[in-house]
């Protein structure tokens, strides 16, 4: 159902949708629908705060309303956007592989931003803005930069032994691997200080201390060596 996904793109707080079909087929369709319309875009997904529906039916007619709340305004996701641009032009030089332009913004990200310990910052704007935010701020800018950068990217969640916790994959010269920004950036902040150790893990890599149940893309293979650096 592409109105769901237009309707949490455009960040509208009210939308409706009609679906031809019955009630109850409709009610038993509606959560898989809207994981549907969300993950067409992972940015979208992770913005969202909250969302509710109502369902009207009628002679074989259903009328959908939606009602969402989201962590960004549509001015705030532009401002991400065009930053975003800007910054990963001035990291991205003609000539780098893949994975120089993957490190380059993960570095930029562990220097420029730092773990918002009142947790209460979840956004890409606020990581940018305020240079703060939590795992999720930091998983949804490194999702921004790296597709920007023309790299496929994903955000995923899990668990680890503090509870939730989001982190990046990103594909590199074809194969899949793990990059968690937050747990890279140093606790408290030192400024310039970079680490490597989570950057382009493989799937047994990362379950050493993260888990997660949703299915993602494989991740098989290590890069140890980009870490050494």
């Amino acid at each position: 159902m592409d109105g769901l996904a237009e309707g949490f793109r455009s960040r509208s707080p009210e939308f409706r949708l009609t679906f031809k079909g019955g009630h109850e087929q409709l009610v038993e369709l509606m959560p898989e629908l809207v994981q549907q319309g969300l993950y067409q875009d992972d940015y979208t997904a992770y913005v969202l705060q909250s969302y509710a529906y109502k369902i009207r039916s009628a002679a074989g007619t259903s009328t959908i309303t939606m009602t969402a709340k989201y962590r960004e305004t549509p001015e705030q996701t532009a401002e991400v956007a065009r930053r975003s641009k800007e910054i990963v032009a001035s990291l991205v030089r003609p000539g780098m592989s893949e994975e120089q332009k993957a490190g380059a913004i993960h570095d930029w990200i562990v220097r420029h931003v730092r773990y918002d310990e009142s947790l209460t910052r979840y956004t890409a704007y606020e990581a940018l803005e305020l240079r703060s935010a939590v795992c999720q701020g930091y998983a949804l800018l490194a999702y921004r930069m790296l597709t920007d950068a023309g790299l496929e990217a994903r955000i995923a969640e899990g668990t680890v032994d503090t509870g939730d916790h989001a982190w990046n994959l990103v594909r590199i010269d074809g194969s899949w691997h793990h990059m968690d920004t937050t747990w890279d950036d140093p606790l408290p902040d030192r400024g310039d200080e970079v680490s490597r150790r989570y950057y382009l893990l493989s799937d047994e890599e990362m379950r050493q201390d993260h888990e997660w149940t949703k299915p993602y893309p494989e991740a098989p293979e290590s890069l140890p060596a980009v870490r050494k650096r």
